[in-house]
């Protein structure tokens, strides 16, 4: 796996870049020192290719590659190396068009601004519950070892609205920067054992959330997994990682193509992994069932990380969501009618020996619903004309008007040998449309002890987002916002002064 990072990253980025960074660690007499900071930087260039490579310029890998450099141009404690990597950048961005020089530049400023943001919850609220932490440091542990009792300390709660703040402030190029650089720092952990206490940290509360909020589940998902196993190892849960790896692992040898096989039966489906298939099971997927109806969705294989959270949480109980797909419909009927359908089908192949129809934990039934009165009405009246006694078959749990609402079958597919917890849940296009950028986000907030979530601030994220491009032919190819390039001309005066 890294080494196919390693090959992508260099693949990608420019020789000029990968040129730059060579120079600089020839700077490092140890030749290991050399290796790894050559290869870390293609390893994030890796990431970036794996989550975001259709929608980036090819700049953005060598903001990947050079990214280190400016850090330690503006704040290494050695005057050599400061220069080394004052002169490695001044030699790259000779080599490109003012216009491109100065949009590696934006992004790169922009990297700074994150990375501050970031070092608050390293340093913040969780590290402040430990004793003694106001006068010890990372090396104040003999070999780095801290108390195993440290990684029982919970993570702060992230703070939505400055997060929020954040991702209107720079590029969302920096963001997939600083997000492939989280992963690769807690994939291939610092020896010293305070370090890698902070990076978890860090990724659980800021870093995971923050990608989460800004609509990149993949990047959430790929930096909370290893910061939740490296807890979990710490604390010698070696039980639950096991569980984890055994579901997890099956749910591989049953490919997400034969899953959606027993679901969708002779329907026709189309599948887009989001994210490169190596790193991640994620992605979009559109089906058209016996009946003709059309419908469209997002999937996942829960990653290793967060079952055993849940593993952990059930106190060894199989969570039912290993693989879970959400089915979006237009409105509560078509998504009514939907969930029926599919629940007369999970019935039939049930009776066929295909799966087991199971119910998650804390729930009474596998087929379930939730929201207030009108939605379950509707849910029930569709299970009716679908043939399934509503009262017999659904747990039906009533909700305020405001609350998430939802129909949900869990089942285990059973496939030569192999057995995979799954859930398929139904929602429309508005409740989910909430849930991120409405009403419901607010219910986010409150759960994270924010007060207020910049609704008008996500939409604008998600705008960008979602005309983020690599094409040069289009009117947002390349484009900042004003603060990155205040940012920009000022790291560029630095470089070339």
């Amino acid at each position: 796996m890294q080494d196919l990072l390693i090959q992508q990253g260099m693949d990608h980025a420019s020789p000029e870049a990968i040129e730059a960074v060579q120079n600089f660690s020839a700077t490092f007499d140890d030749p290991a020192i050399r290796k790894r900071t050559v290869e870390h930087s293609a390893r994030v260039a890796g990431y970036v290719n794996g989550f975001a490579g259709k929608q980036v310029d090819d700049l953005v890998y060598d903001v990947a590659i050079v990214h280190d450099l400016v850090d330690r141009m503006e704040s290494h404690p050695n005057q050599i190396i400061r220069e080394s990597a004052k002169n490695s950048l001044s030699n790259y961005m000779e080599t490109r068009s003012d216009y491109h020089g100065m949009y590696v530049c934006c992004l790169l400023g922009g990297l700074s601004i994150v990375e501050a943001t970031a070092e608050n919850y390293r340093h913040g609220p969780a590290i402040d519950l430990l004793e003694g932490a106001s006068t010890w440091s990372s090396g104040d542990f003999e070999d780095g070892f801290i108390p195993a009792s440290y990684w029982e300390i919970p993570s702060p709660m992230p703070d939505i609205e400055s997060m929020a703040d954040l991702g209107e402030e720079v590029n969302l190029e920096t963001l997939l920067v600083h997000g492939s650089e989280m992963i690769d720092k807690l994939n291939i952990p610092p020896v010293n054992e305070m370090a890698q206490f902070k990076d978890a940290i860090e990724g659980l509360s800021f870093s995971a959330p923050f990608f989460e909020i800004v609509g990149y589940d993949g990047i959430a998902m790929a930096i909370r997994d290893p910061a939740l196993q490296t807890r979990f190892r710490k604390l010698g849960k070696t039980a639950q990682l096991d569980q984890a790896k055994r579901l997890h692992s099956d749910a591989r040898k049953m490919s997400v193509d034969q899953m959606f096989e027993v679901m969708i039966g002779s329907g026709k489906y189309d599948i887009d992994n989001v994210v490169e298939q190596s790193l991640l099971d994620i992605g979009d997927f559109r089906f058209t069932d016996q009946a003709n109806r059309c419908a469209e969705g997002k999937f996942r294989i829960k990653s290793i990380g967060s079952l055993a959270a849940k593993i952990d949480r059930y106190d060894g109980e199989d969570p039912m969501d290993t693989f879970a797909a959400t089915i979006i419909e237009d409105d509560i009927v078509a998504s009514s009618e939907a969930f029926a359908s599919m629940a007369i089908k999970m019935k039939l192949l049930e009776s066929r020996g295909v799966v087991k129809l199971l119910p998650a934990h804390s729930k009474k039934k596998a087929i379930y619903a939730q929201g207030d009165e009108q939605y379950l009405q509707q849910v029930r009246k569709a299970l009716i004309e679908a043939g399934l006694d509503p009262d017999e078959y659904l747990d039906a749990v009533p909700k305020d008007p405001d609350a998430y609402q939802v129909a949900k079958i869990t089942f285990i597919i059973m496939h030569d040998g192999v057995e995979t917890p799954s859930e398929v849940q139904f929602v429309t296009k508005e409740i989910r449309h909430e849930a991120r950028l409405g009403r419901l986000a607010h219910g986010a907030a409150y759960k994270s002890g924010s007060k207020y979530v910049n609704i008008a601030a996500l939409n604008r994220i998600y705008d960008r987002k979602s005309r983020m491009t690599n094409d040069p032919q289009s009117p947002d190819y390349l484009r900042v916002n004003g603060q990155s390039l205040e940012r920009g001309k000022s790291l560029m005066h630095s470089i070339r002064s």
